[in-house]
């Protein structure tokens, strides 16, 4: 344990955020976005050579989202929507 650690006392938690976030930039053909998407999606952590796709980049998998999806982080941020 860390010096001192154990006068930490968790007053708070905020809802679960997800931290690994890959967007588009404008003007990217759909096209392009979509063959990302669809390869980033596909990659399973059961397969082998996904699976160390996905620890290189300390990732468990991907999941389609909505940008409303992120409203919460939004309020989290003061930003609300």
């Amino acid at each position: 344990m860390l010096h001192g650690t154990s006068k930490i006392v968790v007053i708070s938690r905020t809802i679960p955020v997800q931290t690994r976030i890959f967007a588009a930039r404008k003007g990217i053909g759909k096209n392009i976005v979509t063959e990302i998407n669809q390869a980033l999606l596909k990659l399973d952590k059961n397969i082998s050579e996904h699976a160390k796709i996905l620890y290189r980049g300390e990732i468990g998998g991907f999941q389609k989202a909505r940008d409303e999806d992120y409203n919460s982080i939004r309020v989290l941020m003061g930003a609300g929507k």
